[in-house]
This record gives structure tokens, sequence and C-alpha cells, in this order.
């Protein structure tokens, strides 16, 4: 019995030692691999501590940075880093003394957990290369994941554009040249899913025109190693902000393509180089008047309700009654169709008033929407061979032979012909 009993201890015993040589194989197993990355990615820097790039988050964005300039990364190039990254293992390999790279490169990866500190060495074993971490083990990665990890492989994750994102969602675009005072510059404002010129007239603007000049934006990509010439009088300043006002970048455009941009939210995110100039001397010709709607209205003709007419005559007022109007239908129609359904043959911003407020061949027009809710107040005169609509500083000229046009150019011709007791007082108020 007693033997018996001292057998069953012996096989339990040898279980347990079993058990705990699996045990520290398994644990041993654990810690001689782990991943490069896990958790949020928030920065990464590579290179010497003096002199190091450094890829680092700012919200939904990215920014490489270095030697005291910041460029935007592309974000698609970056999606692909980061995945790179966190597929990559770190696997431990034997103690022995590592070779220090000749320029002591250090690799520091920042998650809000925990900052992972490398240091690159010249050692290749199997196509790992070896690095040493802060505590002295020394680990071994793949070799192309390593160049990975070079500071010019992050150099390479910059956007080339000189604004990165502009044509998904740029907000405000202002130009100007650069030693004029701003009331001078071109301003244009995102409103909903329109753009409307702000400046030097406010007008809506012309959606195809604004979305070429988006486009020549996002087309000024940095030329590889041509350095930006100094600041020229003939420079053009450029403000571009961005969706949300969350990045404002300034910029100054040179005639002969050089290019200094710095986001208004980070003092050291100065960057400067040079693009194809042909796209800057295409952006500094732009005229502001080419930016404007050719549509002097941009709502639908339904909308307006009533309409007051004001000359020299005195004023009346037009106002839907069914399917029609109430006065004179045709010249209401008229005016309604000009305004909300056709482009004009021209656009020119004339800050001074040319027409008389009270003049033989011109009416003064209010618009109204149902419940008189006022929408705006234009002019409409005789001018050449055409009709010429006033809002504000815009002018819009409609030449003759369309059936809006002429219509109103009969009304004020008849108008003028007799003297004035034709207009809109002869025909009721």
């Amino acid at each position: 019995m007693r033997a018996t009993t001292v057998l069953i201890l012996a096989a339990i015993l040898a279980v347990l030692l079993a058990a705990v040589a699996v045990d520290r194989r398994l644990s041993r197993e654990a810690v001689s691999t782990r991943s490069l990355l896990s958790g949020r990615f928030e920065a990464l820097s590579a290179g010497p501590p003096s002199s190091a790039v450094r890829l680092e988050r700012r919200g939904d964005a990215w920014t490489v940075a270095a030697g005291g300039e910041s460029w935007p990364a592309d974000p698609r190039l970056v999606a692909r880093f980061e995945r790179r990254l966190r597929s990559a293992t770190l696997v431990r390999q034997a103690a022995r003394t590592p070779v220090a790279s000749s320029d002591s490169s250090e690799i520091m990866i920042e998650t809000p957990e925990q900052t992972l500190r490398l240091v690159a060495t010249d050692g290749v074993v199997g196509g790992q290369r070896t690095l040493l971490d802060q505590r002295g083990d020394t680990w071994g990665i793949d070799e192309s994941v390593a160049r990975s990890l070079e500071p010019a492989s992050l150099l390479m994750l910059r956007s080339p554009g000189a604004f990165p994102g502009i044509d998904a969602a740029a907000r405000r675009l202002t130009l100007r040249p650069g030693e004029q005072p701003e009331a001078s510059g071109t301003e244009l404002r995102r409103v909903n899913r329109s753009w409307m010129l702000e400046a030097p007239a406010r007008a809506p603007a012309d959606a195809e025109a604004v979305s070429q000049l988006i486009a020549a934006l996002a087309r000024l990509a940095y030329l590889p190693g041509e350095p930006a010439a100094a600041p020229s009088p003939d420079d053009l300043d450029l403000t571009v902000e961005l969706a949300g006002g969350e990045r404002v970048w300034h910029a100054r455009l040179g005639p002969d393509g050089s290019v200094r941009v710095r986001d208004a939210a980070d003092a050291g995110s100065a960057r400067s180089g040079r693009v194809d100039p042909a796209l800057v001397n295409e952006l500094a010709a732009i005229e502001p008047a080419t930016l404007i709607s050719r549509r002097s209205l941009p709502l639908a003709g339904s909308e307006i309700a009533a309409m007051v007419l004001r000359s020299v005559d005195g004023e009346q007022r037009l106002e839907r009654a069914g399917r029609g109007w109430s006065g004179d239908a045709e010249l209401a129609e008229a005016v309604v169709g000009l305004l909300t359904r056709r482009d004009a043959d021209s656009v020119a911003i004339d800050p001074v008033d040319t027409y008389p407020s009270e003049s033989a061949n011109g009416l003064r027009v209010l618009l109204e929407r149902f419940g008189n809710l006022p929408i705006d107040e234009l002019r409409i005169e005789l001018h050449g061979d055409g009709v010429v609509v006033r809002i504000g500083a815009v002018t819009r000229l409609y030449r003759l032979g369309r059936q809006e046009a002429d219509v109103i150019a009969s009304s004020l011709e008849a108008r003028v012909r007799s003297g004035g007791r034709s207009g809109p007082g002869a025909g009721g108020g």
C-alpha cells in the first residue's frame, strides 16, 4: 500500500513538473516576439535626435517635419505605412553586442499607451535588421520594414501638393497681389454646396469657374530639389481655409514658381519650394468677374411671388394670381425668366452705379417671396443692343435675340418713346 502511494505521488509530481516546463516554454515563446505597433498610432520619428524626421498625427491629418519645416503628409501613403507597421513583428535575437548604426539613427514610435524607442544597427541576420530597445534587448525586424523606418522613407510620405485636400475640403479662398491692400483681393466663400464671391463684389459664384480655380491650386506640386527664391513685389498672396476651419494656410506664390506656405495654427509649419510657374501665372491672371455666375439670381422662378417696378413715372406692383400675374403678365414673366433661367452674355464689376436711380430707359425692381419677404433689389436698363441687369456692383449684359430680353427691351423702348407715360405708373399701381 505504501509503495503504491509513493508511485502515485511520483506520477503527480511528474505531471506537475511537465506542466511547469510547458508553462516556462510558453512564457519564453510569448516574449520572443512582439508587435511593432499596437494601439492608436500618434507619431513616429527616425534619425539622429538633432536632425530627425517626424511623422505626426494632428487631428484627422498627418504632417511630416524635418529641418525646421513641416509638410502635409499624403493620407493614402500614411495609411499604407501604418498597415505595414501593424503587420510587422519584432523577433527577439540571441544576446550579443549589436553594432550601432554609423549615424546612430533612433526610431521612436508613439501611441497613447507607450513610446517604443529603438536604435538601428548595421547588423542584418537572415534578412532581419537588428534593433536595440531601451532596455538593451536586441530584436530583429524584416529588412524591408526597417528601410521604411529610415528618415528618407518618412520624407517620401510628404504630399507633393502645396495644398493637399483642397479639392475636397476648401471652404474659403482669398487671392491678392502681394503689394496691394487686402481690399483689392478676390475672396470666395463656400455656402452649403454653393460658392459666393465676397470681394471685390458680392455675388453668387460660377460653380465651374471655382472648380477650375480649385483644380489649378490642387495641381500645384513641389518640384524636387527646387528651392524657393526671395520674396518679390510681384508675388501673389493666397489664403486657403479648409472645411470646419480646421486648417488655414497662408501662402506666397512668386511668378517664378516659388511657393512659401505656413499653417496659421502652427508657427513652425513653414515650408517652401517651387512649382510650375505657368500655374502660378495662371492664378495671377484670374479676373474676379470671371468667377461670377452668369445667372442673375440663384433661385427658381416660382419663388418670386411679387415684384415692384419703379421708374420716373411711379410704381407698379405685380403679383402672382393663380397661374398668371396681375397687371402686365408678359413683362413679369420676362423679368422672372431673364433673372432665373437665362445666363448673361457677359459679366462685369462696376463699383460706381453708372445708371441713375431714375432714368427714362430703366426700371428699379424689388423682388419678393410669398409673405412679402424681400429677395433682392436690382436695376434693368437698356444698353446698346441688349439689356443690362445690375445687382450691387455686378452688371450682366443680355443681348437682344432672347425672348425675355426682347420683351423687356420693347417695354422700355415704348416707355422712352412715350416720354415715360407708358411706364409702370401708366399701367396702374
